[in-house]
């Protein structure tokens, strides 16, 4: 088991610096085909040299993806294939929360070769030894297109202390980003407190998730949400709240409906789920803010499970996804952003017109306020969760 990863603090990185990080690159993915150095003696995702990425060789022809992107993952279940000549078979399931596939890999009786991880769970996989250590160092697409601030969250959470990495950044975004509708605010809501107001009882949806539900309400009471100094208040504030929510909402296909439909006109909702309500939706009264008390956005990661059994194409699937013509299709097909450089002129590229691209520049919508959602210490995310589980059987 790899030693605990060392808990530095992290600096508060402004969405302006991450937004218009510049980083050139190249467009296409990989190809596969036979030759590199690696041949069928590669087993493990260290094995495999930089050579090896340029010329992909020795990998499984079957790979079992389980990402939350699904248009993502489906986008990579059709092309994969057409990039990797001898991989016959690409599985992909989806989850609704992490402690799905945390389970899974924990029992190690699984078949999961790659996960879209979440950090909390990505942080904690780490220390009880459940993920492979990945080469990112001889990865091409990561080394020419993934920036130093993303790379930076490697190093600080996702690393070990003999320097191994265990996660490659695959998204970002914000989340919880507070949805509303047009039709009912004129201006975008300023406060957290918006989703205390009986005038919208009814029609408020919260995500049920503890790092949502709580942080918010740790703000809301005007504590550090990170290292909270009153959970009493916070545990309160949730109690006054739930009888104005219509749903604590585990679903995001369902979420965005209930803002499309304007069942809900007022809430929490990843940035790119509001995206694809507006654009992909026809729904063009969704829009969303980051409030006066802040939130936070996060870095989704790749990682590879321990015994995974295809972890080969697992390494390979992650250095051709870094690469941008691949990873823009995140934004796409679900309008979440890659963790890639230069996006916006990739989008423009990819014909996205200037309203979609402004509606995720998230430096407009408040991005200064904004933190990263890194791991909560062990004993503030158990209190979470506690108030969480409390307050729903109140």
């Amino acid at each position: 088991m790899p030693e605990p990863i060392d808990r530095r603090t992290i600096l508060r990185t402004s969405g302006l610096a991450l937004a218009s990080a510049p980083l050139a690159g190249c467009v296409g993915g990989i190809g596969g085909g036979s030759g590199g150095g690696g041949g069928s003696d590669l087993e493990e995702p260290m094995d495999l040299t930089e050579e090896d990425f340029d010329d992909p060789t020795g990998y499984e022809n079957t790979f079992n993806n389980w990402n939350w992107y699904d248009g993502f993952a489906s986008y990579a279940q059709e092309q994969l294939p057409k990039d990797f000549e001898d991989l016959d078979t690409v599985n992909v399931s989806g989850y609704a929360s992490p402690t799905e596939w945390y389970s899974k890999i924990q029992a190690g009786n699984h078949d999961i070769d790659n996960i879209g991880g979440t950090a909390n769970f990505t942080y904690r996989s780490i220390q009880n030894d459940l993920l492979q250590a990945v080469p990112l160092d001889r990865m091409p697409n990561v080394q020419e297109n993934v920036p130093d601030q993303y790379m930076s969250f490697v190093e600080e959470w996702f690393t070990d202390d003999e320097g191994n990495q265990y996660a490659l950044p695959q998204s970002r975004g914000v989340n919880p980003a507070l949805g509303y509708s047009q039709n009912v605010f004129d201006e975008p809501p300023s406060s957290w407190d918006v989703l205390w107001d009986d005038e919208y009882e009814g029609q408020i949806i919260i995500q049920d998730r503890p790092n949502v539900a709580v942080q918010i309400a740790a703000r809301y009471t005007g504590q550090d949400w990170r290292d909270p100094d009153d959970f009493e208040d916070i545990k309160e504030a949730l109690l006054q709240q739930k009888p104005l929510v219509k749903t604590y909402w585990t679903e995001y296909s369902s979420a965005m409906q209930q803002f499309i439909n304007e069942s809900a006109v007022v809430g929490t909702q990843t940035m790119g789920r509001l995206y694809s309500a507006r654009f992909q939706n026809d729904a063009p009264h969704v829009n969303w803010t980051v409030p006066d008390e802040g939130s936070t956005f996060f870095a989704d990661q790749f990682i590879i499970p321990t015994n995974a059994p295809h972890p080969i194409i697992s390494a390979y699937y992650m250095n051709w996804a870094a690469a941008k013509g691949n990873a823009i299709k995140l934004f796409t097909t679900m309008g979440y952003l890659p963790a890639i450089g230069g996006v916006d002129s990739q989008l423009e590229k990819e014909g996205v017109s200037q309203e979609k691209r402004d509606f995720v520049n998230w430096q407009q919508k408040g991005g200064e306020r904004l933190d990263f959602l890194a791991p909560l210490d062990d004993e503030v995310r158990e209190r979470y969760s506690e108030i969480w589980t409390e307050v729903k059987a109140a």
